[in-house]
C-alpha cells in the first residue's frame, strides 16, 4: 500500500510488484533478481497436430494432464505460427485447487486463459513482459515456471475445462511457420501436503519488531526497528488506555475478511465442518500469544513503525514481501506503517468523517485491518484488482481510504450508504497499454480472490483414516448386539489437545444415517471421542474415548461408540 497521489489518494503495491517505483513510473531501487535453482522438468511433450485450432470450438485437447495419480502434471506443447496473425487453441481439464503456471517461449509471445464461459481469466504479452518481469520477485521457494515471452500463474477456482490462448510474436512472417513451445506446470497447494489439521498462521504483531529492510528493498541495508501501535495512538486523539480496544479492533476487521472465505468460499471452512482439506487459517497476536515467528506456517504482519524507520528508497503505507501465487511460501512478512495514518491533521485516518455511533476507535480498526487483510492477500499469491471501475474490492491498486472503508457517497463512514469491502471478484489492475504508466501491472483477466484464497489457505490432507459406527447400546453393556442399529447426527472428532472437548481446527465429522464414519487424521497418536448428545450417555468405550496410533496412509477401523437413550 504505497502511499502516493493526489488528494490523499494511495497506491496498493508489494515488493513483488512495482518495488520503489514512484508516480512517474521511475525505478527508485534496483532489485536484483530472486536466484533460484531450476528443477529439472520431465514433461510430456505434445506436439500441435491441428491446422484449424484457431478458436475456442476447434481447440485441441491436451489429455492425460492434471494433478491426480496417473496424470502428468508437467507438460510441453509444440506448435507451429505461420504469420503474427496465428493464433492457436488448447484445451485441458483442471481441478479445483489446480495452481497452473504456462511460459512462452520462441515465436509465442502471448498468453490467456480462459474458462468454458469465455471469461478471460489471465493474459500477459511479451510487452509487459519486457517491462518488469513479474515471476523474479515470486519468492525462491515457489517452483513456477519463470521468464518466457509471456507467462501466466493462476489459482483454478471450478472444476471444468480450460481453454489456452497462444498468439505470435510481431516478427514472425516466415512463409513455413515458425516453432514455439509452450511449457505447462500444475502443482497443488503445499498446505494441503502437510498433516491434517496444519494451516497457514498469521502473527499480528503490534509491539515493534526488528526486520531486515533487504527483503523488501535489495537496494537497502541493515535492520530496522520498528515502533509499537501504542506509540501513534496519541496522534488519532488516544492514549496507551486505549491500546486493548483498537487492537480488538483492528483483529476484528482482520479476521472478519477472512472469515468471509470460509463462509462463501467453495473450498469449505474447516473450522465448520473439520474436513481435511477445507480452508483454515489461525490469527495469533503479540498482546495474547508468544511470539511464533520462525515457526512452520507463520507469516507475520508488523503494524507499527514509520517511513524514516523503515529506510527503504521510498515511502509507503504498507508492503508484502512478495506476491506468492499458490502460496508456496508459507512463512513472509508484511508491514503496515502508522505514520502517515496517524499524522496529525493530515494523517489519512483522521481526514476521514465518521458517524456518530462509531469511535475513534472503531475507524482505526477497520483502517488498519483492512489494510493489514490486504497485504495478508499478497502474501498468499494475490494481485492488485482494478481501482478504475465501480468494483471495490479489498485488493484494489488504490484509491483514498474511504474507498478501502467502503464509506458511500455521503462520504461519512458508518451510515447506511457504506459498502462491505470484501476479497471478491473484479479484473486485474490493467497492465501496460490499457491503464496509465504509473498505475499499469501485467495482467488482463479476472481474479476471483475469495475463492482463490479458499484454496491456496487449504488445511492439510495428509496421515491416516479412522472408520467405525456409533451405535445405539439399548441394553446399556457397552457392546453392540445384533439388535443395535447405527445412531445418525453424532459428531466424532480427533481431540488434538485431549481436554475432552471440540475445539476449533479439530478435524471432526457426523455419523451417517447407518451410524457409521469415516475421519481423516494425522499420523502419530491420536485421542478420538464424540460429542454428547441431549437424551443418551455413552457406555462405548469406558473410557470415553479411544486412544490409538494412526500411520501414514493407515484406515484404522473399528473405532466405536455406544450410546444408550435415556
Amino acid at each position: 500500500l504505497v502511499a502516493e497521489g493526489e488528494g490523499g489518494g494511495m497506491s496498493f503495491s508489494s515488493r513483488a510488484w512495482n518495488p520503489g517505483v514512484d508516480r512517474n513510473n521511475t525505478r527508485l531501487g534496483n532489485p536484483q533478481p530472486i536466484q533460484v535453482p531450476v528443477t529439472p522438468r520431465n514433461p510430456v511433450n505434445v506436439v500441435e497436430t491441428s491446422v484449424n485450432n484457431d478458436t475456442p470450438s476447434t481447440a485441441q485437447t491436451v489429455s492425460g494432464v492434471g494433478t491426480l495419480a496417473g496424470q502428468n502434471s508437467q507438460v510441453t506443447i509444440s506448435g507451429t505460427v505461420s504469420t503474427f496473425t496465428d493464433t492457436d487453441w488448447f484445451r485441458v481439464h483442471l481441478r479445483a485447487g489446480d495452481i497452473v503456471s504456462v511460459r512462452a517461449l520462441a515465436a509465442a509471445n502471448e498468453l490467456a486463459l480462459f474458462n468454458s464461459d469465455g471469461i478471460e481469466l489471465q493474459g500477459h504479452n511479451q510487452t509487459n513482459m519486457a517491462r518488469g518481469d513479474h515471476t523474479l520477485f515470486w519468492p525462491t521457494a515457489s517452483p513456477l515456471l519463470r521468464g518466457g515471452n509471456a507467462n501466466l500463474a493462476y489459482v483454478i477456482t471450478e472444476e471444468g475445462d480450460y481453454f489456452l490462448y497462444v498468439s505470435a510474436a510481431d516478427n514472425v512472417t516466415t512463409t513455413g511457420g515458425s516453432a514455439y513451445q509452450v511449457e505447462i506446470d500444475l502443482h497443488r497447494p503445499v498446505l494441503e501436503s502437510q498433516p491434517v489439521g496444519s494451516r497457514q498462521i498469521v502473527y499480528l504483531d503490534f509491539n515493534g519488531a526488528l526486520i531486515q529492510r533487504a527483503i523488501f528493498d535489495d537496494t537497502a541495508i541493515g535492520t530496522a526497528r520498528l515502533s509499537p501501535l501504542v506509540d501513534f495512538l496519541p496522534y488519532w486523539g488516544l492514549d496507551s488506555q486505549n491500546e486493548d480496544q483498537v487492537i480488538d479492533a483492528i483483529i476484528e476487521t482482520f479476521e472478519e475478511k477472512f472469515r468471509e472465505v470460509g463462509l462463501l468460499g467453495s473450498n469449505g471452512d474447516f473450522d465448520s465442518t473439520g474436513r481435511a482439506g477445507d480452508f483454515g487459517i489461525e490469527v495469533l497476536n503479540s498482546r495474547d500469544n508468544p511470539d511464533p515467528w520462525g515457526q512452520p506456517n507463520v507469516s507475520r504482519i508488523i503494524i507499527g513503525g514509520t517511513n524514516a524507520e523503515i529506510g527503504l528508497s521510498f515511502d509507503t503505507i504498507g508492503l508484502a514481501q512478495s506476491v506468492d501465487v499458490g502460496n508456496f511460501e508459507t512463512e513472509e512478512s508484511a508491514f503496515v506503517l502508522l505514520d502517515d495514518l496517524s499524522a496529525l491533521g493530515a494523517g489519512l485516518i483522521n481526514q476521514i468523517f465518521r458517524h456518530g455511533s462509531l469511535s475513534q476507535i472503531d475507524l482505526v480498526g477497520a483502517a488498519v485491518g483492512a489494510i493489514a487483510a490486504h497485504e495478508a492477500g499478497h502474501l498468499f499469491g494475490l494481485n492488485h484488482q482494478d481501482n478504475g471501475n465501480t468494483v471495490l474490492t479489498l485488493m484494489d491498486q488504490g484509491s483514498t481510504l474511504e474507498n478501502l472503508l467502503g464509506v458511500g457517497i455521503d462520504l461519512i463512514y458508518g451510515t447506511e450508504d457504506d459498502d462491505k469491502i470484501s476479497f471478491s471478484t473484479d479484473h486485474f489492475q490493467l497492465p501496460f497499454g490499457l491503464a496509465p504508466a504509473a498505475s499499469a501491472e501485467s495482467f488482463t483477466g479476472e481474479l476471483d480472490a475469495l475463492n482463490t484464497l479458499s484454496y491456496v489457505l487449504s488445511t492439510g490432507r495428509t496421515g491416516g483414516n479412522v472408520t467405525g459406527i456409533n451405535f445405539a447400546d439399548v441394553n446399556g453393556n457397552g457392546r453392540r448386539d445384533s439388535n443395535e442399529s447405527g445412531l445418525p447426527g453424532f459428531t466424532v472428532f480427533a481431540d488434538l489437545n485431549s481436554n475432552g472437548l471440540l475445539d476449533a481446527g479439530e478435524p471432526k465429522t457426523t455419523t451417517a444415517s447407518d451410524g457409521t464414519y469415516s475421519l481423516a487424521v494425522g499420523t502419530g497418536t491420536v485421542t478420538i471421542a464424540q460429542v454428547d448428545e441431549t437424551g443418551y450417555r455413552q457406555t462405548a468405550p469406558a473410557s470415553g474415548e479411544h486412544l490409538i496410533t494412526v500411520s501414514a496412509n493407515q484406515s484404522v477401523t473399528n473405532i466405536n461408540f455406544g450410546n444408550q437413550a435415556i
